[in-house]
């Protein structure tokens, strides 16, 4: 038996796809000798099917919407927790402008450089982890 490189899940010796996570499993080996990748492999319909919902998710307030709606998808998920903590991040850079406003600009700027970036790569179809708040994990 293999386990996804992804996730861990066990999955059947001719599975190609994971069916906790969805990620491609194209190699096999024990999970503690695999460190999961930033930038797994999604199916490819899944991909495909939730593009506009990742792409929602880099929309401020908007990725409400692919978190109900698409709570399935781990591809839509991956991109809703990004958009998730990139929402979180501008709230707290909006409240925190109310009170100071000297370096704020940089932090505003850097934040839509990450939303722009994130849309670009659900439109791609890739799963990347964004600089700095990619590692941070609040979706499961």
């Amino acid at each position: 038996m293999k386990h996804c490189i992804h996730c861990g899940n066990p999955m059947e010796d001719n599975a190609q796809f994971c069916t906790a996570c969805g990620a491609r499993c194209e190699t096999s080996a024990p999970y503690s000798e695999n460190v999961p990748s930033p930038e797994a492999a999604y199916d490819p319909a899944d991909v495909e099917k939730n593009k506009v919902m990742a792409v929602l998710s880099y929309l401020g307030i908007l990725v409400l919407i692919p978190i109900f709606a698409a709570k399935d998808s781990p591809f839509a998920r991956f991109h809703a927790n990004q958009g998730l903590i990139l929402f979180i991040a501008s709230v707290i850079v909006e409240t925190v402008a109310n009170f100071t406003s000297d370096w704020v600009g940089l932090l505003t700027l850097a934040l839509v450089v990450m939303r722009i970036i994130g849309i670009v790569w659900a439109i791609q179809g890739k799963a990347k982890e964004l600089p700095v708040v990619g590692s941070i994990h609040i979706l499961k």
